[in-house]
């Protein structure tokens, strides 16, 4: 993006707000602590960024860029502290949950209590747009993607078969007249969903701003959802293009493509559609309301800007001085594997290897965290995932892909095991772990021939993995 574009975009949507700085500043103390601790807030994030603690991409820019036009204070001189039971919510989870997603929500969330204990209340569209560029979305949008991208090569390869066009699908590739296509997570992933749903807040900050009406929360989660399933719709005509047309990932026009397709199927339907919404069921702003007594006022800053402070120290204290404290897990992985060498690292991933197969076991503490799903873990590395699909070997239940880095490739195979019970399914291992069953782990199986990734599994299935 552009700088001086993103500059001025910014200078927009700050001076589209009913507020200027200079007024704020200006205005009274309780706004003059609040731009204080803003600063401060930024200025923290600021430095995270700087020491690759939280990664920004182009989208996360376009997000922040966007985040002060989708800052409208509704409520102008109501001041809330809704955000501080949010805060204090994440302090104790921070307690027990090593998660980026909680440094992240605790400052951006911080934020908006500032603001709101210094302004006035805000509408939902800021709390949809830190969720959206949280890390733990963009977790989700991985690993929950994949299953509906295996849907999407089932769907695309059904509807080309009634078209005449004959393919087999192989997981998440569609093999058509000797081409293999791929339904990669760029077809239905992070890129996608995250610039539909920023587009759509963007089309509701728009609307209210210029109509000086708004939409009931409930409204604005639909149009969420609503903008969720035309992505798919999006996508899955995107793929049926580049198959048709036969354009491949070299091709210039695959991107654009995509571009095409989003706009057509996603963005101008959700012109439209918002559009219609704010006509019928759009209730009027209502005007600026009164401030709190002066006493009042005092006492609530006083407490809030207490608690930004606090929440600034304890952050401080876990990120910089806490040592991380290691992953407990009552799946305990054994000591020995016949035939491979064993090596702990500092996170508790158990790796074996032998001189053709590299094996990782990775506990997982409890059913609300994030696992080092291989989907995640080996793009980090450098490597991309080809031909993603399930496998019954033996009766065991797998994913299996194809990593590829430049003339490398690995074979890997993965699943969720606990000793006794094996799967795919996130939710399934998830609630059981929920419901007091033993703890499970990843089991991550990697060769460098695609004809020994079978016996691989095999191997690793008899053996006795748990103790």
């Amino acid at each position: 993006m552009n700088p001086k574009v993103a500059i001025a975009f910014l200078k927009y949507a700050i001076q589209s707000n009913d507020f200027s700085i200079g007024q704020w500043i200006r205005s009274d103390y309780r706004r003059s602590i609040g731009i204080a601790l803003v600063i401060l807030y930024l200025l923290f994030f600021g430095y995270l960024v700087s020491q690759t603690y939280f990664t920004l991409d182009a989208l996360s820019w376009l997000g922040i860029v966007l985040f002060p036009y989708s800052l409208i204070i509704r409520q102008s001189g109501i001041y809330s502290s809704r955000y501080g039971w949010f805060l204090m919510a994440i302090l104790v989870c921070m307690i027990w949950l090593p998660a980026r997603t909680l440094p992240f929500g605790l400052l951006t969330i911080g934020i908006l209590f500032i603001i709101e204990f210094t302004v006035g209340k805000t509408t939902l569209l800021p709390l949809l747009l830190i969720g959206i560029l949280s890390p733990f979305f963009r977790y989700t949008s991985i690993i929950f993607s994949f299953p509906i991208r295996l849907q999407l090569s089932k769907w695309a390869g059904a509807i080309l078969s009634a078209g005449g066009f004959e393919n087999t699908i192989s997981g998440n590739a569609i093999q058509v007249e000797g081409t293999e296509f791929l339904v990669d997570v760029a077809c239905m992933g992070l890129q996608m969903t995250e610039t539909s749903l920023l587009m759509t807040i963007f089309l509701i900050a728009y609307n209210e701003r210029t109509q000086q009406r708004y939409v009931t929360n409930l409204w604005v989660i639909g149009l969420g959802i609503v903008t969720l399933f035309l992505n798919s719709l999006s996508n899955l005509f995107r793929i049926l293009l580049l198959i048709v047309f036969h354009i491949l990932p070299s091709n210039p026009m695959h991107d654009v493509v995509g571009l095409v397709c989003l706009l057509v199927y996603v963005i101008l339907p959700m012109v439209f559609i918002t559009q219609w919404l704010y006509k019928k069921r759009s209730k009027s702003v209502s005007g600026p309301l009164q401030e709190k007594k002066a006493r009042e006022a005092y006492k609530s800053t006083l407490i809030s800007a207490s608690l930004s402070l606090v929440v600034l120290a304890i952050l401080s204290v876990q990120l910089f001085f806490n040592k991380p404290k290691s992953v407990t897990t009552s799946a305990l992985v054994t000591t020995h594997l016949t035939g491979f060498s064993k090596q702990q690292s500092t996170d508790d991933i158990t790796q074996f290897t032998n001189s053709s197969m590299l094996v990782y076991i990775k506990p997982i503490p409890t059913f609300y965290v994030a696992e080092h799903s291989p989907l995640i873990c080996w793009q980090g590395s450098g490597y991309t995932f080809k031909r993603v699909e399930m496998k019954t070997i033996d009766n065991v239940l797998v994913y299996t892909g194809i990593l590829q880095k430049g003339q490398d490739r690995i074979y890997t195979a993965w699943w969720f095991d606990n000793g006794s019970y094996r799967t795919t399914d996130q939710m399934d291992w998830r609630w059981r772990m929920a419901q007091g069953e033993p703890a499970f782990c990843l089991v991550n199986v990697n060769v460098n021939k695609q004809e020994e990734l079978a016996n691989a599994v095999r191997q690793i299935v008899k053996q006795k993995l748990f103790r």
